[in-house]
C-alpha cells in the first residue's frame, strides 16, 4: 500500500512531462514556420474597363453621366458574386498559404447625387464588396483564411443612373479599389505594412492611386517578406516610378522576398518594368515561359491572352520547385479578366 502513491507520483509527473515535451514541439514548429510556400497571384478583375474613364469629359455632364452609367452596368453584369466561386474553386485546387490578390473593389451607391456639391466619395449602399463577397466563397468550400494586408488605392465617386432606363434616378456610384494579401489561418504572419505610391497617373483629371503592402512569414527558421502590387497600366513613366519606389522600399530588407503582382509589363516582350526587377536581383519564378496572363475582353467573354504581366518574383536564400500559370482555360465562366501564378518556395 505505500507503493501505490509513489506509482500514481510517477504517473502524474509523466504527464506533465509528456504535455512539456508536445507544448515544446508546437513551439519549435511555430518557430521554424512552413517548409515552402506555396504563393499565389492573382488580379480578380475590378468588373469593367477603367480605361473608359479616359474618355470622360467632366464640363459635359451627360457624357459623364452616360460613361459612369454603362461601367456600372458591365461591373453588374460581370457580377463577382458568380466570380467569386470559381476563384475559390482555383484557391480550393491549389492550396496556396499566401495570396496576394489585386483590384479587391467595393462598389457603393447612394440614391441621390450631391456629386455637384461635394465632388469627394462618400457613397456608403454597399453593392459589391469583393473582400467580404471572396471570403464567404471561400468559407462556402471549408477554406479559412484571414486578411494580412490591406492598402486602399484609388476611391473615386461619379454620378450614375441608378435605373439606366429612367433618366431621373440620378444617384452616385462610388468605387474603391485595394489590393490584398490573404494568408490561410494558421501560418503565422506579422509585421504588416501598408503603402501608396507617391508616383501617381491620371486619367481625365482623376489621380489614380496605387500601392503596395507586405507581411513577414517564417519559412524553414529564416523570417521572408512576401509583397503584393499592382502598377500603374496608363503610362509607363508612372510605372517606372513606381517600381523604383517599390524597390527602394525593399532594399534595406535582407530577408528573402517575394513579390506578388499585376506589374502592366510584358515579360514576353521584355518591357522595362519587367527588365528593371531582373536587374534589381529578382528572378521571375515563371521565367522562360510563353504562357500569357492577360486578357479577356471587359464583358469577359472572349479571350486574346497575348501578354505576360503577372508574376511572382523572388530574391534571396530561396527557390522556386514549382511553377504554374492558371485560370486561362477554365471550365466555366471566366473568374478574372487575367490568369493567375502560383509558385512553391522552397529555402536553399
Amino acid at each position: 500500500m505505500t507503493k501505490r502513491p509513489s506509482f500514481l507520483l510517477f504517473l502524474f509527473l509523466l504527464s506533465i512531462t509528456s504535455s512539456f515535451i508536445s507544448c515544446s514541439s508546437d513551439d519549435d514548429n511555430n518557430e521554424q514556420g512552413v517548409s515552402s510556400l506555396n504563393v499565389m497571384s492573382r488580379n480578380v478583375y475590378l468588373g469593367a474597363d477603367i480605361g473608359r474613364f479616359a474618355s470622360i469629359d467632366p464640363s459635359d455632364p451627360a457624357a459623364l453621366v452616360s460613361t459612369t452609367t454603362t461601367f456600372f452596368g458591365i461591373v453588374q453584369a460581370t457580377d463577382f458574386n458568380t466570380r467569386a466561386q470559381g476563384l475559390a474553386q482555383e484557391i480550393a485546387t491549389l492550396n496556396p498559404d499566401v495570396i496576394g490578390l489585386q483590384e479587391m473593389s467595393i462598389f457603393r451607391t447612394q440614391s441621390v447625387s450631391d456629386f455637384a456639391q461635394i465632388p469627394v466619395p462618400n457613397a456608403q449602399d454597399v453593392q459589391f464588396d469583393f473582400i467580404s463577397i471572396l471570403t464567404a466563397a471561400l468559407e462556402a468550400q471549408n477554406l479559412d483564411y484571414v486578411v494580412a494586408a490591406k492598402n486602399r488605392n484609388t476611391d473615386i465617386e461619379f454620378p450614375i443612373l441608378l435605373d439606366p432606363t429612367d433618366p431621373t434616378s440620378l444617384g452616385d456610384g462610388r468605387m474603391t479599389m485595394y489590393d490584398v494579401i490573404l494568408v490561410k489561418n494558421g501560418i503565422s504572419f506579422s509585421n504588416a505594412k501598408e503603402r501608396n505610391y507617391l508616383t501617381t497617373a491620371s486619367l481625365s483629371g482623376i489621380s489614380v492611386l496605387r500601392g503596395y503592402s507586405s507581411i513577414d512569414v517564417q519559412l524553414n527558421g529564416q523570417t521572408a517578406t512576401v509583397v503584393n502590387t499592382h502598377l500603374e497600366s496608363i503610362t509607363q513613366e508612372a510605372r517606372l516610378g513606381q517600381i523604383q519606389e517599390l524597390l527602394n522600399f525593399l532594399a534595406p530588407n535582407a530577408n528573402p522576398l517575394i513579390v506578388t503582382g499585376d506589374f502592366n509589363s510584358d515579360a514576353l516582350t521584355n518591357q522595362e518594368g519587367y527588365q528593371t526587377m531582373l536587374n534589381a536581383g529578382f528572378s521571375d519564378a515563371h521565367e522562360g515561359s510563353t504562357e500569357a496572363t492577360s486578357f479577356v475582353d471587359e464583358f469577359l467573354q472572349i479571350p486574346n491572352f497575348s501578354t505576360r504581366i503577372d508574376y511572382i518574383f523572388y530574391k534571396g536564400n530561396v527557390s522556386v520547385s514549382n511553377s504554374t500559370v492558371f485560370g486561362n482555360s477554365p471550365t466555366g465562366p471566366w473568374a478574372s479578366d487575367h490568369a493567375g501564378v502560383f509558385s512553391t518556395i522552397t529555402p536553399n
